[in-house]
């Protein structure tokens, strides 16, 4: 399976990071399920619309770099993505939705823990046949 991670490591990730992808597809098909009242206002749409545009993309990406591209690939892109994170969670509080706080920063530590378990790993990839 994987040489470069542990096997645990490298599933949570790619489990958790297709689980946020996935809901940002259904923050855009529903856009009060990211904590908003039951009828969407259009500033709800908008801020739905705006998460899963950036949400999607941001998870193919993460996933193919964990996966595939090796970690010189792997570590920039698991800080940026652990980076977003961390901003969801400050938007989270801001906004006083303690489920958009605790899920974000969990998600970005394991972002972080993953892209440490490839330091000094300069070539190869995480999945190999």
């Amino acid at each position: 399976m994987s040489r470069s991670l542990h096997p645990a490591m490298l599933v949570a990730t790619v489990a958790l990071t297709a689980a946020t992808g996935l809901y940002g597809a259904v923050a855009m098909a529903r856009p009060q399920a990211l904590g908003g009242g039951d009828a969407p206002t259009p500033q709800g749409r908008y801020f739905a619309q705006m998460y899963a545009a950036r949400t999607g993309p941001l998870a193919v990406l993460t996933i193919w770099a964990v996966c595939w591209g090796g970690p010189s690939v792997a570590r920039p892109v698991l800080r940026t993505a652990a980076v977003v994170q961390l901003g969801d969670a400050v938007i989270g509080c801001r906004h006083r939705q303690p489920r958009q706080v605790a899920g974000p920063l969990a998600l970005a530590a394991l972002y972080e823990l993953t892209r440490r378990s490839f330091a000094g790993r300069a070539t190869g990839a995480a999945l190999h046949a």
